[in-house]
């Protein structure tokens, strides 16, 4: 199973090495995707209990945001990117929440590629 972001396992995430989250009911659940051609997204969500199935395709995922995650040269963790095999239920604000949700979990700033969905 991923873990779930926090204090002690946001060190988990190796410097410019890249991995999948998915944010949803206050967690942010990360695995990493090096020589995997999974998990994908969902994978992610429904080993978390995460998310919700859509009204027009319950095999799709509805969750906060789901994208990507790395740690950057300076230190900091950048999300970016978009999930394939889950939806965001507020397309507009869904990287913004993901921010001050991973600042408040973590305790430290974090970077987001904007814009994504």
């Amino acid at each position: 199973m991923a873990p779930f972001l926090g204090p002690e396992t946001e060190t988990q995430i190796i410097l410019e090495k890249q991995y999948k989250f998915v944010s949803d009911e206050g967690q942010i659940a990360f695995e990493t995707l090096v020589n995997k051609a999974k998990p994908f997204h969902d994978d992610i969500a429904i080993n978390h209990g995460l998310g919700t199935p859509t009204d027009y395709d319950p095999e799709t995922l509805e969750v906060d945001d789901a994208g990507n995650v790395e740690r950057q040269k300076n230190g900091v963790l950048l999300f970016y990117g978009q999930s394939n095999s889950c939806v965001p239920r507020d397309k507009i604000n869904a990287r913004t929440n993901t921010q001050k949700l991973a600042q408040q979990i973590i305790g430290k700033d974090v970077d987001v590629e904007e814009g994504i969905w």
